[in-house]
């Protein structure tokens, strides 16, 4: 279909993941998943999102593609197509009351939803969760164990990673679906976090690597921006140099240095 043609000469399956036939994930993961978009948003809400997403979201990593009206209407109909009649079909609810609106809106504080997620009138909660500055160095006998669990701090952190209810059914810490290699990573580096490092001299410390401020400039630049085509390609930021030119020609631009071969060398030069 055109709407479908439309999705893939767009690149939207760079970002974005939707279920195919046989039930897998099928796509990026920099945006939300679009299996059931349909059932999620309103038409003029997506036709707005479609559109210019930055209107809504000026931080968004969206591009902003500046399609037709055509196009617009031809991506908002294929997006809303995708919807599960099923979904809601033997759902019906009653009209909230005031006690509902509260509860949820309590449960919504008690659970520390605003720890991550932006939830007009709500405050982010103040010491939700432990530091772990330095958990690396707490002491075996602070620590609750699970039965058969191994009394180490290893063993302690992974099992909380794991499986946090496990230790308690009122802990706050969701449950993830990390996997055994993720849960030894996130270990390590919790286990990093230790009165050492935080007394180690600065001299010692590794720092991390600057993150590029670079912009392109001009007309390129703000197509590059519309694009978001340094936040798919952020290495592009330092590797590309940017030249001015005589008149008649846009821009230069050379990958890696002028002083680079031929077969190195990246140029665009439009005419």
């Amino acid at each position: 279909t055109a709407g479908a043609s439309l999705y893939g000469e767009s690149f939207c399956a760079s970002c974005h993941a939707v279920q195919n036939a046989a039930g897998n994930l099928v796509g990026g993961n920099v945006g939300p998943e679009l299996t059931r978009i349909g059932n999620k948003a309103k038409p003029e809400w997506l036709r707005a999102w479609v559109r210019n997403p930055r209107t809504y979201d000026p931080k968004t990593q969206m591009s902003h593609y500046r399609f037709t009206d055509q196009q617009v209407a031809t991506m908002e109909g294929f997006l809303l197509a995708k919807a599960d009649s099923d979904l809601l079909a033997n759902v019906h609810l009653d009209p909230a009351t005031p006690e509902q609106v509260a509860h949820g809106k309590s449960l919504v504080m008690e659970y520390g939803c605003s720890s991550c997620h932006e939830i007009s009138g709500l405050k982010k909660p103040e010491n939700f969760a432990p530091e772990l500055t330095r958990i690396g160095s707490k002491p075996v006998s602070q620590l609750i164990f699970l039965t058969g669990m191994q009394h180490t701090l290893p063993d302690y952190i992974a099992g909380k990673i794991r499986q946090p209810r496990a230790f308690s059914p009122g802990l706050k810490m969701p449950q993830y679906s990390f996997t055994p290699t993720q849960i030894d990573a996130l270990t390590t580096a919790l286990l990093a976090q230790n009165d050492r490092a935080q007394s180690m001299p600065s001299a010692l410390a590794v720092p991390a690597p600057p993150v590029s401020r670079y912009r392109p400039a001009g007309k390129a630049g703000q197509i590059m921006a519309d694009l978001a085509c340094l936040v798919a390609t952020p290495s592009m930021a330092a590797a590309v140099t940017w030249h001015p030119i005589s008149p008649g020609k846009a821009a230069r631009c050379s990958a890696n240095g002028s002083k680079s071969s031929s077969r190195t060398r990246a140029r665009c030069d439009p005419r």
